[in-house]
């Protein structure tokens, strides 16, 4: 079988693993994968195919944007692409790869098309830009129907999308990463390297971390803003940021109103970044909405105890563990849950264990041959 992997952007983040990781997977099964996403996008996919061997296509006008001028050079591009190319399928795996269904169904109708929701961008009930969620669900409405098989990263995804119309596809398929993890030290050693502090600086502090893109879904300013209070019980607080994004400037600023560059950094442009998850003492998730995210079950199989907004998915990643999960934007309840994690051994050692043995859950290979029985 040759299958066409499309993404939008070509940066490191958790659609871009999943797309690397299934296109590993379906080559080691014997079947033919080119991966395709826009130019000028992002060296990770580019260099990681290379790496693997993995063909791999630029395509011009493929970016994220709802602008019609940008979407019709796209959809031109992506019908001569298909002119000289041939596929059994092509899997879509971010919203703005969604017109070449339209271009296969009208041109190419032999080829299955398949589309991954990552998550429910604007849809979702968690985001508060109306605007967006009005012009999104007329996308969506647009595109979809050109769409064999759309599949969701979640049930509560799936579900909510039933229940504003938007797909009745009974596919659900979670994400699963391959990790290998560095032991805590070492991930503590190369935090003190890449902040510049000593190196017992870290090795005695309780350690909040996350990974994720600093942009408005995950919600970043919702811990900072409310540090100084988590302070006051634990005075030797550090909160560890992996990641990079257009919000990046803003929470500089917020760490400086509020004087907490003791206490906060921000690591940008790590690869391989989940490898370090175990330098955490508790890996935290603030989001507004989310699909079912990649970096909570790499911290689900890295043993670390969780604490993540009840939002998406997020509650079938931790087995619906109410010690894991707060209300969205609630701060007393997240500092409750925070305090116990770190005041009671037991109940820390309990949840690392059974965050252990659920990670068993989600398996790479699993995802890979459910994936290919959609394609079949």
């Amino acid at each position: 079988m040759r299958i066409l992997l499309l993404i939008t952007k070509a940066e490191i983040g958790g659609a871009q693993t999943m797309t690397l990781t299934l296109a590993k997977g379906l080559q080691a099964m014997g079947h033919e994968v080119v991966v395709g996403f826009g130019k000028n996008t992002g060296n990770f996919l580019p260099e990681v195919c290379a790496k693997n061997r993995i063909a791999a296509h630029a395509f011009e006008h493929l970016e994220r944007s709802l602008n019609p001028l940008s979407l019709r050079s796209f959809t031109q591009e992506f019908k001569n692409f298909l002119a000289k190319e041939s596929f059994d399928v092509v899997h879509l795996n971010s919203s703005n790869t969604l017109p070449a269904a339209k271009v296969i169904k009208q041109h190419f109708p032999k080829i299955k098309t398949v589309f991954t929701f990552r998550g429910l961008s604007y849809l979702d009930p968690g985001s508060k830009k109306p605007l967006l969620r009005i012009l999104f669900k007329i996308f969506f409405g647009h595109y979809l129907p050109y769409v064999d098989a759309p599949v969701f990263v979640s049930k509560t995804n799936r579900d909510y999308a039933h229940s504003i119309g938007l797909s009745k596809s009974q596919h659900v398929i979670y994400n699963a990463p391959e990790v290998t993890f560095l032991k805590k030290l070492q991930s503590r050693e190369t935090f003190a390297m890449w902040t510049k502090k000593d190196k017992a600086f870290f090795e005695r502090a309780k350690i909040l971390g996350s990974i994720g893109r600093l942009a408005y879904p995950k919600n970043y300013e919702f811990i900072l803003d409310n540090f100084q209070k988590l302070l006051i019980k634990n005075p030797g607080l550090i909160f560890v940021m992996i990641g990079s994004g257009p919000e990046k400037v803003k929470y500089q600023k917020i760490i400086a109103a509020h004087k907490l560059e003791d206490h906060v950094f921000i690591i940008e442009n790590i690869d391989d970044a989940a490898k370090y998850i175990p330098g955490f003492d508790v890996f935290v998730l603030p989001s507004l909405y989310e699909g079912l995210s990649i970096t909570l079950v790499e911290a689900l199989k890295a043993g670390v105890p969780i604490l993540t907004s009840n939002v998406g998915g997020s509650h079938e990643v931790v087995n619906d563990d109410l010690f894991q999960l707060y209300t969205s934007q609630n701060f007393e309840d997240f500092k409750t849950k925070l305090e116990a994690f770190l005041d009671d051994e037991h109940l820390y050692s309990a949840t690392v264990q059974s965050n252990l043995s659920f990670s068993t859950h989600f398996s790479s290979q699993t995802m890979v041959e459910e994936y290919f029985k959609v394609y079949s």
